[in-house]
């Protein structure tokens, strides 16, 4: 079992930044994603990061609405931030990066690089390309090599988030937003992470060369369009495959 840290101090930041250390390329060794993000009138929030440095751990869910800048600019004893890791060329991996680096690119000027995106990973691997991206847990059901009751609890921690969350189903929409967060959601922003390095295992070892380029082609272009101004995150088309890709 893997263990998971709340992060709501600098001191705790620093000691982040400390646990990360270098980055490996093959297997990555960081796997990072955002929670809660909410773009409305008053603008984009990213309460949640979570960070999982693998495969020492624990998960790291760094409470970035009350810390703001703090959470990414504070340095630990190795002279590193984690601004640094995000923007380094260090392999990272994320499960469709696009909302997570417009967020980040938004709210700290933060660019991304050295991004392995696992959501382009899989559609890589179908026989035909897709057309159509698949969501997190449906990949975690279909290929995390997880057993069957990490996987029953991977879905029962997804269920009790959303009802936390789903005003559909009794919660709420700004649970992530308080001073608190209930264990439910922090369970689950660990979750978002914690089946991330299988995956990514899973879909590399279907890869020949020529389609590992292509989906760093398609990370890298990925990014490099959530930075722009233009960027909608709600757009139809975003559920849709890279063009070239599609037969």
């Amino acid at each position: 079992m893997v263990l998971v840290q709340v992060v709501n101090t600098v001191e705790d930041v620093a000691k982040v930044a400390e646990a990360i250390g270098p980055l490996h390329k093959e297997p990555p060794s960081l796997y990072v994603s955002l929670a809660g993000l909410r773009t409305d009138r008053f603008g984009v929030t990213a309460p949640k990061l979570s960070i999982y440095p693998f495969p020492a751990g624990p998960i790291f869910v760094v409470d970035m609405l009350q810390m703001k800048e703090r959470a990414i600019n504070t340095v630990g004893k190795c002279g590193t931030s984690l601004k640094d890791f995000l923007e380094g060329n260090g392999t990272k991996c994320f499960f469709d990066v696009r909302h997570d680096s417009n967020v980040l690119y938004c709210l700290y000027k933060i660019k991304l690089d050295g991004v392995q995106d696992i959501v382009l990973m899989e559609l890589a691997t179908r026989p035909r390309s897709g057309r159509f991206v698949s969501a997190l847990w449906k990949c975690i059901k279909n290929d995390a090599q997880l057993f069957a009751a990490e996987k029953s609890a991977q879905v029962e921690s997804k269920e009790k988030g959303l009802q936390v969350i789903d005003p559909n189903r009794g919660g709420s929409s700004n649970a992530f937003f308080g001073l608190h967060m209930r264990p439910a959601l922090i369970d689950d922003c660990a979750k978002s992470v914690q089946s991330l390095p299988q995956l990514w295992k899973h879909y590399y070892s279907q890869l020949d060369r020529e389609w590992r380029i292509k989906v760093a082609e398609q990370s890298m272009k990925r990014l490099e369009e959530s930075w722009k101004d233009t960027f909608d995150g709600s757009r139809l088309d975003m559920v849709s495959g890279p063009s070239a890709w599609i037969e």
